[in-house]
């Protein structure tokens, strides 16, 4: 645990959510 993972989670959530988004502009 710790705040490092805490970011790196963050990180690939937002990563996750922002591909859909990313991929309906190009469309």
């Amino acid at each position: 645990g710790g705040i490092k993972n805490y970011f790196v989670e963050m990180n690939l959530g937002l990563m996750k959510a922002s591909i859909p988004y990313l991929r309906h502009l190009q469309v």
